[in-house]
Formats: C-alpha cells, sequence, structure tokens
C-alpha cells in the first residue's frame, strides 16, 4: 500500500474519533480532570505543555477542554501529525482483544520504547483509531495489521519536551 494513502486512511480514521469523542462532554470532563499544572499538588495527569501550551495556562487549558467541542480542531492536529510529521507509524496487534493480550501488547511497547530512548528517537501514542470500537476494524483494515490493533504509534525525532510529572515509587506501589 502506497504510504499518501495509508496515512491519509489513518488520518481519516482520526479524525473520525476526534469528532465522535470530543461531541461527548463526558469525554470532554474526563481529559480537562487530567490537566494540571506541574506546580499543582496533585502528581497525576498532565501539563498543558503536553498539549502545546505553556504549563502556567493548564487550568485554563482544562476549561477549554471541558467546556468546547474541540474535535475539528483536534482532527486538523492529528490529521498534520499524521500525514506530514510521522517519519514511522507503528501499528501493535494482537491476535486476540484479553486483557493478557493488552498486557503483552505493553510488554512489547515497553521493549521498543526502551531500545529507542537510547537513541534519542520520540514516540508518541496516536490514541484515536484505537480508542474507539467501530474504528479498529477500520485502521486494521487501513494498515493492513493482522490480529486486533492495541496501539498506533509515531516515531521520529522531535523537539525535547519536559517529562510529565510522577508520582513518587511509595504512592504507586503498596
Amino acid at each position: 500500500m502506497c504510504c499518501g494513502s495509508y496515512f491519509a486512511g489513518l488520518a481519516a480514521n482520526a479524525e473520525a474519533f476526534a469528532a465522535k469523542r470530543f461531541a461527548d462532554p463526558h469525554f470532554r470532563r474526563e481529559l480537562a480532570s487530567w490537566v494540571h499544572s506541574r506546580r499543582a499538588a496533585t502528581q497525576h495527569g498532565m501539563s498543558g505543555a503536553g498539549f502545546g501550551m505553556p504549563d502556567i495556562l493548564s487550568p485554563a487549558g482544562a476549561l477549554v477542554i471541558r467546556t468546547f467541542d474541540l474535535g475539528k480542531g483536534v482532527a486538523a492536529s492529528d490529521r498534520e501529525k499524521i500525514v506530514d510529521g510521522s517519519p514511522l507509524l507503528a501499528v501493535f496487534s494482537t491476535l486476540e482483544d484479553t486483557p493478557g493480550s493488552w498486557l503483552s501488547t505493553g510488554r512489547a511497547l515497553s521493549k521498543v520504547l526502551l531500545t529507542i530512548a537510547s537513541s534519542e528517537v520520540t514516540a508518541s501514542y496516536l490514541n484515536p483509531p484505537v480508542e474507539v470500537e467501530e474504528l479498529r476494524p477500520r485502521l486494521k483494515k487501513t494498515a493492513g495489521a493482522p490480529g486486533i490493533p492495541q496501539l498506533l504509534m509515531r516515531f521520529g525525532y522531535g523537539p525535547r519536551i519536559e517529562p510529565t510529572v510522577r508520582r513518587s515509587i511509595e504512592e504507586v506501589f503498596i
């Protein structure tokens, strides 16, 4: 399959996702609840910097996400990222869609991420085509992926960004 049509098909999947998800006020409220400043007392979620805004604007960003249907803007951004800014796309798929398969996908992803970290390759998730159940078959067909798509990832070289604030290990493990 030619790269242009492959990328265009994935971009169409992402656009369909954004329109569906951002039209849902419950989805927007949940997403907004995860946006916090790096200076916030909470150590979970992500900074507005992860959305391309200065960290200090994180509360305003959360308000905008919660209040407005940004589906078309997100779709346009996703299309640009996929079509123009993806040196390498990878679909992680499994033969089954079970918790064990999900764990296997996570293990494979961790190996890939640890391997590329030493070469300064960056990775980002393109969740749209796998988060909405009815879009997963479209991703499978578009990518020619065997089995059931679990993750769609972009790999390449990009600018360094501040890592997301994380909870301490004592807070995570019992």
